[in-house]
């Protein structure tokens, strides 16, 4: 075999190891995230028997609210844009990539192409439609 198939054989090999991974690894975070939800649906179920007003929301938790308190000042009357960024728990995004290595019949070079996707699982129970989302890994 010659030095590129053995790369590209060892190359196959930690990507399958990797996916591997990174498969028990949603799968776990999904588990832990649905465990979580479960929580909140029973603290819900208990306030609603502890506080009456909380029994409008059913079996789950009353949804959190969040308030942003804030003070602009400038010297004279204008006009001002604010951008409110939010980040939030149980959202998360993992980079997953594919390999493609093409080998002429006809001679020539042989070819690799890597090709990247970001994997977005989110259980927040917030609506994204229409949401500006950034990645990072910082």
């Amino acid at each position: 075999m010659n030095r590129i198939g053995s790369w590209v054989d060892e190359l196959f090999t930690i990507h399958r190891t990797r996916t591997l991974t990174i498969r028990e690894y949603h799968n776990t975070k999904t588990k832990i995230n649905k465990l979580g939800l479960e929580r909140e649906r029973t603290i819900g179920e208990l306030r609603s028997i502890q506080e009456p007003g909380f029994a409008s929301f059913g079996s789950r938790a009353p949804p959190l609210n969040r308030a942003i308190h804030t003070f602009l000042s400038a010297p004279e009357k204008c006009e001002a844009e604010i951008e409110l960024v939010n980040q939030v728990s149980n959202a998360e995004w993992t980079p997953s990539y594919d390999v493609k290595i093409t080998k002429p019949y006809t001679g020539g070079e042989d070819k690799m192409q890597l090709i990247s996707y970001a994997n977005v699982n989110q259980s927040t129970e917030e609506e994204w439609s229409d949401v500006e989302l950034v990645l990072s890994t910082a």
